[in-house]
């Protein structure tokens, strides 16, 4: 693996051309922000209506809407737009070269998002009608196949009608999603959730596992006893409790254990036919830059670089290219 030190090197001519192109574009929103005294004038003016009593008010709520209608449009044509195409132009330059340099058998595609189909296959999460994402990762590590992205998945349900609609949104997950596949393994169904049940309802809760776990999970609680610490945080659950005991050995509990705390956040896996699915949720929008900061400083790239060790590390991690 390559230092820091080495990638900068190896990608400096273009951390230069595109941090040439960030002073260009900063200064563009700059000069946008110039024009907001257009909405300032009308707002004054809406509200000089405003103070007219109601000969004045009709006019006054007009003039203002327009001036809020104005300043939105230019920042989001005048200012915002510049500061997009920087960063879009950030991550298909500089950070593409990055992870290429970083890891050759890597192939980053901003844009793109794992395949909804994917994320259905590993039953880990209920339905969805909301799904989108950034930043795909696809290629090898240690000689193994895999994919990865962020991930934002909702549901968005709508109750009643007329002056009683009421819209709601609710997150499935929203994180980071991982497909690897093990093209010499085959797997029924092995799904290891968090165990929020048992957390908050104790033995109630490992009733619930119990009874409701076949009817959400298609297979049998599977319990690891001589493993308390991975019980406390984790339930299992398998079509066949050989299968999973055959699966998550000792080292397999001790690293999805220690994953949870890596990453500091909920944990899912699930193993099923020739790939294993593995969701890390994160509020965290990772890979990004601030337009603000210059790209040749050594705290961006310094947190670029510990962001993809995170990631490319879990293959090894749960030593899953030994499987």
């Amino acid at each position: 693996m390559k230092s820091l030190s080495e990638l900068r090197q190896q990608i400096a001519p273009t951390l230069r051309r595109v941090e040439k192109f960030r002073l260009e574009k900063l200064e563009l929103a700059k000069q946008g922000w110039k024009y907001q005294i257009v909405p300032v004038l009308i707002a004054l003016l809406g509200g000089y209506f405003l103070l007219q009593g109601e000969d004045g008010l009709v006019f006054g709520i007009i003039t203002m809407v327009v001036a809020v209608g104005t300043f939105i449009c230019i920042y989001i044509f005048a200012i915002n737009k510049h500061l997009n195409q920087f960063e879009e132009h950030f991550k298909e330059e500089v950070f593409t070269q990055l992870v290429h340099e970083f890891y050759p058998s890597i192939k980053f595609s901003p844009k793109r998002h794992i395949d909804s189909n994917d994320f259905n296959s590993s039953q880990l999460f209920g339905s969805h009608n909301r799904y989108s994402g950034e930043d795909f990762f696809d290629g090898t590590i240690e000689h193994t196949p895999v994919r990865f992205s962020e991930l934002a998945v909702k549901k968005v349900t709508t109750n009643g009608s007329g002056n009683n609609r009421k819209t709601t949104t609710t997150t499935i997950f929203d994180g980071l999603f991982f497909v690897v596949q093990m093209q010499k393994r085959t797997y029924g169904k092995v799904a290891v959730l968090p165990d929020s049940a048992e957390s908050m309802f104790g033995s109630v809760g490992k009733f619930f596992q119990k009874t409701f776990g076949k009817l959400f999970q298609g297979g049998q609680l599977v319990h690891f006893e001589e493993h308390p610490e991975f019980e406390k945080e984790f339930v299992v659950y398998s079509k066949e409790e050989e299968e999973a005991h055959r699966i998550l050995t000792p080292t397999m509990l001790n690293a999805i254990y220690d994953l949870r705390y890596k990453w500091g956040s909920n944990v899912r896996l699930s193993f099923i036919d020739h790939n294993v699915y593995i969701a890390i949720s994160s509020s965290k929008n990772l890979f990004e830059v601030d337009s603000k900061q210059s790209i040749l400083e050594n705290s961006l790239l310094q947190e670029l670089y510990d962001e993809l060790i995170l990631c490319f590390s879990i293959i090894e991690d749960l030593n899953l290219q030994d499987q």
